[in-house]
């Protein structure tokens, strides 16, 4: 078996890019179906003896779920002229299923390019937002972030570290920490006066690594992600209807300290809210009139392909054969449907869905004074709740995680 020892970050990125191009969304293809068995499904005792055996991940379908989590973002940035710096700090504190709590820090400063043109202020309430002025903005921006996860045992733990990261007291070691570097484009504008109308749309590519340091492997991605969001509101009636999406993608690579391949992995997070507020006259009576006045939900497709597997791993080298000598595209396009096809019938595939609030509150202004100047300062408590996970594991079939829900309900 070959190993891949000396091979370039750049090398890692590129099978995971291939292998994004190649499943197209095929993570979530598979989760849909969940439910269904495999009709060749094998005891999953069995297939787990015979992981242990080669050395795989074994304990992959019974991986913790995230049950809960809240999340503080601060992010500010100004603008002048035609150029604009900013930075942005979240921590997310997580409660797992196994009773373990995983906190995260992410601090990204960056800057970038930015066209201006019309007057803007953007208020923040919590749920409410009040949106004035006529205005159209363009943007790119670039960003080289810090990201650390450090994994507690208890409740207790979580809270002492969560402190000592709000008083900027000196902090332990991290389980996991690693960069990212990524880049977006965005463009957001609003007009109108009785009846105003916004809109936003952004594009985000960025990729990196990450370090778990209890195992020393280490984990190369590449992320993508599509966001857009529209909303009307109707001055003097205070009624106002909004609705935002995303989607983004994850592929990564994760290698052992001496070398080995051991997981490719895809994930998607698609996101959904709609929400109306309707004038305080009709609000006793809006589930009448079926009008979503909240709500949120974001779901969740993670597939492992465990690279231990003799199978799963030629077809991941095949690719990277194929890659160096990209000469013979017939014999490419056959490695990378080869390394899909695996990814679809062998990989261990998370199916989660979550119930989010989201609360901001702070401000984004903009003003044309000889040259355009704005700013903006925004504040994001984000609660999430697992209502719906299921897995397909070593042995082909779709079971519902009632570990994760049982804790979920707590």
């Amino acid at each position: 078996m070959r190993s891949a020892r000396g091979q370039g970050t750049v090398e890692y990125l590129a099978i995971v890019l291939l292998v994004a191009f190649a499943l197209g969304g095929g993570t979530a293809a598979v989760a849909s179906a969940a439910g269904a068995d495999i009709a060749t499904a094998v005891p999953h005792e069995v297939l787990r003896a015979l992981c242990i055996v080669t050395r795989g991940d074994c304990d992959r379908d019974r991986a913790p779920c995230d049950v809960d989590a809240k999340t503080k973002s601060r992010s500010w940035a100004v603008t002048a002229a035609v150029f604009k710096g900013g930075h942005d700090k979240s921590l997310a504190v997580v409660r797992r299923s196994d009773g373990t709590y995983a906190l995260t820090l992410d601090t990204a400063p960056g800057g970038g390019f930015e066209a201006n043109s019309g007057a803007r202020l953007k208020v923040n309430l919590g749920h409410r937002t009040i949106d004035a002025g006529a205005h159209a903005t363009f943007g790119v921006t670039g960003s080289y972030g810090h990201h650390r996860t450090w994994i507690l045992p208890d409740k207790g733990a979580a809270e002492r570290l969560k402190r000592a990261i709000e008083h900027g007291d000196a902090l332990p070691p991290a389980t996991v920490d690693g960069h990212e570097a990524s880049v977006e484009g965005g463009a957001d504008a609003s007009v109108g006066s009785a009846v105003t109308v916004s809109g936003s749309a952004l594009a985000r590519l960025g990729g990196g690594w990450l370090t778990d340091h209890s195992s020393g492997n280490r984990t190369y991605f590449l992320d993508a992600s599509v966001a857009g969001g529209a909303k009307v509101s109707l001055t003097g009636v205070d009624t106002t209807a909004s609705v935002s999406g995303s989607d983004s993608d994850r592929y990564a690579l994760t290698v052992a300290p001496d070398g080995r391949w051991l997981d490719l992995s895809a994930a998607r997070t698609g996101a959904l809210s709609a929400k109306a507020d309707l004038p305080s006259d009709l609000a006793p009576i809006a589930g009448m009139l079926d009008v979503p006045t909240a709500g949120a939900r974001r779901w969740v497709t993670e597939s492992h392909l465990d690279l231990s597997d003799p199978q799963s791993l030629a077809a991941a080298q095949t690719l990277v054969a194929r890659l160096r000598d990209p000469r013979h595209a017939g014999s490419l396009a056959a490695a990378v449907a080869a390394l899909s096809r695996r990814m679809r019938e062998a990989a261990v595939v998370d199916a989660r869905t979550y119930a989010v609030d989201t609360e901001t509150q702070g401000a984004d202004g903009r003003v044309v004074i000889r040259v355009p100047v704005g700013g903006k300062y925004t504040k994001t408590t984000e609660n999430t709740r697992l209502i719906a996970a299921t897995t397909r594991g070593l042995n082909g079939r779709w079971d519902v995680r009632d570990d994760c829900m049982e804790e979920a309900t707590r």
